[in-house]
Formats: C-alpha cells, sequence, structure tokens
C-alpha cells in the first residue's frame, strides 16, 4: 500500500507498506512505534494512522499531521496517511 510518513521534524516522506502474515497492522504499529490509533483527515480518501499512546508517553507535536486532522486535535509522534478503507 502507498502512503505518506508524516514525521514530528516535519518532512513527509512517500513510503510503501507491505503487508506481514496477511495484515498491515504489525508494519503500521512499526512505524509509529506502539498500538496504532486511526484519526479523520480533511480529505476523506485518507485516513491517518498514530500512536495510540502518543501523549501519555510524551512524544513530540506533530504540526503536519495536526494540521491534517479532521477535529483540531493534536497529534504527537510519527503518523501515516493511508487511503481510507485499505485497512479493515
Amino acid at each position: 500500500m502507498n502512503a505518506l510518513l508524516l514525521s514530528p521534524e516535519g518532512t513527509v516522506t512517500e513510503i510503501v507498506i507491505e503487508e506481514e502474515d496477511g495484515s498491515y497492522l504489525k508494519p503500521l504499529q512499526d512505524l509509529v512505534g506502539g498500538y496504532i490509533e486511526f484519526a479523520a483527515t480533511l480529505d476523506p480518501e485518507v485516513e491517518m494512522v498514530a500512536n495510540e499512546d502518543g501523549h501519555p508517553l510524551g512524544l513530540p507535536f506533530n504540526a503536519n499531521a495536526t494540521g491534517m486532522g479532521a477535529y483540531g486535535q493534536p497529534i504527537v509522534g510519527t503518523a501515516v496517511l493511508i487511503p481510507a478503507g485499505s485497512f479493515e
């Protein structure tokens, strides 16, 4: 699956995520550094994945990801943008 990796430092990188054992779960967890959480974006064709425990872990603020979020909630840590419906 094609995706965009948004780092807290402000870099945006095009990546390809390969399934592992028939699922994208483990690769997404590896990218965000923990359990995943989905966040709505301003684009209905795109979903955002971030670290579910990012705030309690004190991960750094991610301005790019926060700006793309649909509800204005601060996103912390690395975020990944994936096509909507690609993770089911």
